[in-house]
């Protein structure tokens, strides 16, 4: 991809194979059973875009916990048309909810369209606040564990001890110029305070 060419989405089987690698921590020894659970693959009509708009999908009732008071937030781009009488999580393209989010895809886009936001938020005009107040990600994972568990009723090995590790800021992989005002600013306030 050419630096002033927009982020091209990768295939369907791409997006479920990052999706299974990355989130792997959650089904250790069980990436086959997750990967063959049934999920609709939803190919999104045109390019993605900004801003990020999201929609509730309610879980089913053996994995409620898995979200927040029983629903979950998904970029609406993965939400396939649902039959009459079904329940919208059935219909969910999971794959691509958890990559566009894991990925930041709607902010990639965007940031080619509108330049770099540097980590403001406020740049995101439009953007779906919610996206922020949750790990969305980590409970999607949660989710399709518990389906896979539940679709083959078989337990899965307990999920290992939480591990966080402070490494350091990768938003920032140089010192640039809005970076080095940015930290000035950070460091006059510390000092006024």
């Amino acid at each position: 991809m050419r630096a002033d060419e927009p982020p091209t989405m990768p295939s369907a089987e791409v997006t479920r194979a990052h999706v299974l690698e990355a989130l792997g921590r959650y089904w250790p020894n069980e990436s086959d059973r997750v990967g063959a659970l049934p999920i609709v693959r939803q190919t999104p009509a045109k390019p993605i875009a900004g801003p990020l708009r999201l929609i509730e999908v309610k879980l089913p009732e053996w994995a409620a916990d898995c979200g927040v008071e029983g629903c979950l937030l998904i970029p609406k781009e993965a939400a396939a048309n649902q039959p009459r009488n079904s329940e919208p999580w059935q219909h969910t393209d999971w794959w691509l909810a958890a990559f566009l989010l894991l990925e930041a895809w709607h902010e990639r886009v965007w940031e080619h369209a509108h330049g770099p936001i540097h980590s403001y938020s406020y740049r995101l005009t439009g953007w779906d606040d919610r996206a922020w107040q949750h790990a969305w990600v980590n409970r999607i994972a949660l989710f399709l564990r518990q389906w896979a568990m539940q679709h083959s009723a078989v337990r899965m090995d307990p999920l290992p001890k939480p591990n966080i590790q402070m490494t350091h800021d990768v938003d920032a992989v140089a010192k640039t110029l809005p970076i080095r005002l940015k930290q000035g600013a950070f460091n006059l306030f510390n000092a006024a305070r």
